[in-house]
């Protein structure tokens, strides 16, 4: 989930910047949305694998970081 997760947040970055440059009339959608969309693909993988790897090192160093506190177990602040 967390390599799925990485990646389609930098995709929606680029998406969501190229459609705010077209519509600011900066640069025309035609060309905005596949050259960030483009160049970001390859950077959400990198993202992802980072992303992937401190999951992975919190998982081994840290677990309880990553385990769910339902509601019925919470503390009393």
């Amino acid at each position: 989930g967390g390599f799925v997760s990485a990646w389609v947040s930098v995709m929606m970055a680029a998406v969501f910047t190229a459609f705010a440059l077209a519509y600011s009339g900066t640069s025309p959608l035609s060309l905005a949305l596949p050259a960030l969309a483009g160049v970001h693909a390859i950077i959400g993988i990198g993202e992802a694998l980072i992303t992937v790897f401190a999951l992975s090192f919190i998982r081994v160093a840290r677990p309880q970081l990553l385990q769910v506190r339902r509601e019925s177990q919470a503390q009393p602040a």
